[in-house]
């Protein structure tokens, strides 16, 4: 398993976000064509098909790409987190 950093509403901080060994996920620098994973649930889709996450970041804090279902689940907890602030 590898391990990525997921962002948390609730904490407010990171937590350990496991994927396993055999996907292929990135935060960057690939070709449009390239088939990858969604960092979230693992399905394969070419790079241009993926958005940047909201939540799994690398060290740095650059987004790993996701596919648009996932990436419209992490817009809606961060629009209800926000809500919640308020």
């Amino acid at each position: 398993m590898k391990t990525l950093r997921r962002w948390s509403y609730r904490t407010g901080c990171y937590e350990p976000h496991e994927i396993p060994d055999e996907w292929d996920v990135s935060a960057g620098r690939r070709g449009f064509d390239d088939v990858i994973n969604c960092a979230s649930c693992g399905a394969e889709l070419p790079v241009r098909e993926t958005y940047v996450s909201k939540e799994i970041h690398d060290r740095f804090g650059f987004g790993f790409y996701v596919c648009k279902g996932c990436y419209v689940a992490e817009w809606k907890r961060q629009i209800e987190a926000k809500a919640k602030e308020a």
